[in-house]
């Protein structure tokens, strides 16, 4: 009966992932071979991914430009509290909930805490230039959203690093003013409503 009972949750549990995120095809670079086929799927649910607390820096030394190619470094997350939002241009579950978090991050931003999202399919080449079209859907993505917060696209950095650790879309973590990981990865999409939920307990905890 035990066993019958931890299946059926760990079944629901692989429900909610599979109806909140995608599933990661991975940031390719032209030296990678072959490629997965992509998954979408939708939903106002989310699932959480437990990490340590405050255990590392994430994302270390790094060097990246944004979606309009201004260059920025690990020094983008040092002196506020930042969430970080992982997301790909076939995502839905992750498009969707970009404008919530342009308004948070308006609404936030006397709280000292910041938005910083990754664009992580963006396909980078050998010399460090990226993939036109897909930098282009990704502006066009930002456009329609209306979101004006910071998107890195992809580096070496980044994809040897954070970025190739990630198996569904979105994953969202947040950084304390040093870029330390605070607390939990949330994999899934959620409603505003409940990431302000969130953010108000990572603060409090601050």
């Amino acid at each position: 009966m035990k066993q019958r009972i931890l299946s059926l949750i760990a079944m629901a549990l692989m429900l909610l992932v599979l109806f909140t995120a995608c599933s990661d095809i991975g940031t390719k670079t032209d030296t990678d071979a072959g490629a997965s086929e992509e998954t979408t799927v939708s939903s106002e649910e989310t699932t959480q991914q437990e990490t340590e607390e405050k255990t590392h820096n994430v994302f270390g030394k790094f060097e990246a430009v944004t979606v309009d190619g201004e260059k920025v470094d690990q020094t983008l997350f040092e002196g506020k509290i930042t969430m970080v939002n992982i997301w790909a241009t076939y995502c839905g579950p992750c498009v969707k909930e970009m404008p919530y978090f342009e308004t948070i991050s308006k609404e936030y931003a006397d709280k000292n805490f910041q938005i910083v999202g990754i664009v992580s399919d963006v396909y980078m080449y050998s010399d460090g230039s990226h993939d036109e079209g897909l930098v282009s859907q990704a502006k066009s993505i930002i456009g329609d959203t209306g979101v004006s917060y910071v998107n890195m696209l992809p580096s070496a950095e980044l994809i040897n690093g954070k970025l190739s650790t990630i198996k569904y879309v979105p994953e969202t973590l947040f950084l304390d003013e040093e870029g330390n990981l605070i607390g939990e990865s949330y994999i899934g999409s959620m409603s505003y409503e409940d990431w302000c939920g969130v953010i108000d307990s990572v603060l409090e905890n601050q």
